[in-house]
């Protein structure tokens, strides 16, 4: 491990940058620290590829507003994307959950906390509730991927989008995902590469048998489109609640088309993006300031 750099970023909080882990399979983290003992921490669990710009600034804003609650938060890279160890190729479902549960023993040990929470968005929070034990004090899931076959059919749309706006209509309308992937060993998405590796350990994982094992509380936000909740979020609120889980699900007034949206941040989008951080961290907050949890 490199050495811990440490910054004030005003308000009394504290950021840690480092690389943490194995020699070889490094991965980089920024930690937030409140101004005073943080009471307990969060993970988060970043979504990946096109989809990681789309939610980097709302991933810093959540971090900040946690860790004003008195909250130490963990951002890091997955090995194989970022600033972390490792290539692309490298990077798999079973990686990406072996990552958060570096990352939380990472946060535990440099913050002197014993709980945490995870808040995964997209594919990050398949793998946030795959890697969820005993010891996780509850999970957060904003737009959580709830089967790999709708992610990857999103995923593909865009390109076809982006291709025919562009007056292109190429290989991605020709040919289905599977038989590119069979063929090239990957599959470019608007500059993203999605590799072999990573879709075989998709396959066969969805939201709800994910967290079939799940005994923490669990939110999810679903962003913008109706004021109620979509059928496959519906499907998975009421899984959870048939074994007895304590769910909460929330529509936050964001739109977000996770692939071809801008990357640039405008004011107005980082006004829209207040209610999914707040409800959030009232939530999150909650569970963990709990003396009884």
């Amino acid at each position: 491990m490199v050495a811990v750099c440490g910054i004030e970023v005003g308000g009394g909080l504290r950021q840690e940058v480092e690389m943490f882990g194995m020699a070889g399979r490094r991965l980089f983290g920024s930690r937030l620290l409140p101004s005073t003992r943080p009471s307990a921490g969060v993970v988060v669990c970043s979504p990946i590829h096109g989809e990681f710009p789309k939610n980097y600034r709302r991933e810093v804003l959540m971090s900040r507003v946690l860790a004003r609650r008195g909250l130490a938060v963990q951002r890091f890279h997955y090995g194989g994307a970022g600033h972390s160890d490792g290539e692309s190729a490298q990077l798999s479902f079973d990686t990406m959950c072996e990552d958060v549960g570096a990352a939380a023993d990472q946060l535990r040990n440099a913050a002197g906390i014993t709980r945490v929470a995870l808040l995964g968005t997209r594919v990050g929070a398949l793998a946030a509730a795959a890697t969820a034990d005993a010891e996780t004090a509850a999970i957060a899931l904003w737009e959580p991927v709830v089967d790999v076959g709708s992610y990857v059919r999103q995923a593909y749309r865009a390109r076809i989008v982006s291709d025919l706006r562009r007056g292109r209509s190429g290989s991605a309308s020709s040919q289905s995902f599977d038989e590119q992937m069979r063929a090239q060993g990957c599959v470019d998405v608007l500059g993203y590469q999605i590799e072999r590796s990573l879709y075989e350990s998709l396959e066969g994982h969805d939201l709800s048998s994910e967290l079939r094992r799940c005994t923490s509380p669990v939110l999810l936000v679903q962003f913008g489109g109706s004021e109620h909740l979509r059928d496959e979020y519906t499907k998975v609120t009421e899984h959870l609640a048939s074994h007895g889980v304590a769910v909460t699900a929330a529509v936050a007034p964001l739109e977000v088309s996770w692939w071809l949206q801008s990357e640039l941040w405008r004011r107005d989008a980082e006004s829209a993006s207040q209610a999914p951080l707040h409800m959030t961290a009232d939530w999150v907050a909650g569970i963990l300031g709990r003396s009884d949890a």
